[in-house]
């Protein structure tokens, strides 16, 4: 009799397993920006330093290679690939309802963006990439100014 009954708490515990399907992610819709979805083509970026609050002095253009784009897909889906940092990331995007911000996170990677501007065909964000203070007591803070061109 205990025979049969273990038996019946299993089958009803590998039925109880199966049986729970795990619903996909639901992500806020001021996360979401449809208007990114598909892939970017990185044109140039601009590397801009400034020191204190004096004006920001920027390089001269720096193209961008066929190894230099982002891919948005669906459920906030996302691959970077870039020379700068030598490395193709997958992971995941998230756009503030404004588009003002984009944060992409790959693993422990995690890097935030300003959006300047966001058009069906372009794409124009930026980056601070390192704030440090000398000896003397200046800041000096980097900044990289990208522009993305949607891909087809």
């Amino acid at each position: 009799m205990t025979k049969k009954i273990y038996g019946f708490l299993v089958l009803a515990m590998v039925l109880f397993i199966t049986a729970c399907k795990q619903d996909p992610p639901i992500l806020p819709s001021n996360l979401q920006n449809p208007l990114l979805i598909g892939k970017w083509g990185l044109d140039h970026f601009i590397i801009g330093t400034k020191i204190n609050s004096d004006a920001e002095q920027s390089s001269l253009p720096i193209p961008g290679t066929a190894n230099d784009f982002f891919i948005f897909a669906e459920v906030n889906q996302a691959v970077l690939s870039s020379t700068l940092y030598q490395k193709s990331f997958a992971g995941y995007y998230s756009a503030n309802a404004a588009a003002s911000t984009l944060s992409f996170k790959s693993g422990e990677v995690l890097i935030k963006y300003n959006v300047t501007s966001i058009s069906v065909t372009g794409l124009e964000i930026s980056e601070v990439i390192s704030v440090t203070t000398d000896q003397s007591g200046n800041t000096t803070t980097i900044t990289n100014h990208y522009t993305y061109n949607r891909l087809p």
